[in-house]
């Protein structure tokens, strides 16, 4: 298949502030596996090795973050951190999740949640994740395990997302227009769990997640 466009990745440790439409998709899938087998197949690039994320979520005491559909993220993998502001999503989509999204690298987690403390910001959540990022053409696929499932993230602009998803064997009747942070929330309800974190601790945990509509996107599991 001929890909569109290249384009550079946004960068996970960049220096600066980076800013942009963020336009996504995303898949649960069975076997994670079969969806990298098939990104190598299609000739796919590496941008970022597998790797372990720490996600932490603030909000101020009024909630007007989360209440407002925005996102304030503290993410730390390894020695570096980034902060993240992603705005409430533009007019309602049944085909992508479109955003506007800012993210800096912070020098120091630790001070960093300082920070954000001080300005009135307090940690109300947050998850944990191994990420591994190619680029295929015009689109950034991440492949990505969470605590509760496994889930394919493609962004890039909408008509790539769909070229790539297809490319991949994954039924775009199945998109996901939830975050993680309404995912995670969703897997603590559905499984009863009173925590403000979700870790991997040792586990998976299993979610039905067709209590919620969702379903397994690989075609050709």
């Amino acid at each position: 298949m001929a890909w569109g466009r290249k384009i550079a990745p946004r960068p996970a440790f960049g220096a600066g502030v980076t800013m942009g439409k963020e336009i996504e998709l995303k898949f649960l899938v069975r076997d994670l596996g079969k969806v990298k087998n098939r990104l190598l197949e299609l000739g796919a690039e590496e941008i970022h090795p597998r790797h372990f994320e720490r996600n932490l979520l603030f909000d101020d005491s009024s909630g007007s973050v989360k209440n407002r559909g925005g996102i304030l993220r503290l993410r730390q993998s390894g020695d570096k951190a980034i902060l993240t502001v992603k705005l409430p999503p533009e007019s309602p989509s049944d085909e992508a999740k479109v955003r506007q999204e800012f993210q800096v690298e912070v020098s120091d987690f630790e001070e960093a949640k300082r920070l954000l403390k001080a300005l009135g910001f307090e940690p109300w959540g947050g998850y944990e994740k191994y990420r591994e990022e190619f680029r295929l053409g015009g689109a950034i696929v991440a492949l990505d395990e969470m605590p509760f499932g496994d889930f394919v993230e493609i962004e890039g602009d909408l008509d790539e997302i769909k070229a790539v998803a297809r490319s991949l064997g994954l039924d775009l009747g199945k998109r996901i227009l939830r975050g993680y942070p309404n995912l995670v929330a969703s897997a603590k309800e559905i499984l009863g769990l009173d925590l403000s974190f979700l870790s991997f601790d040792g586990r998976r945990w299993k979610v039905d997640w067709e209590k919620l509509g969702i379903e397994p996107a690989d075609l050709d599991h």
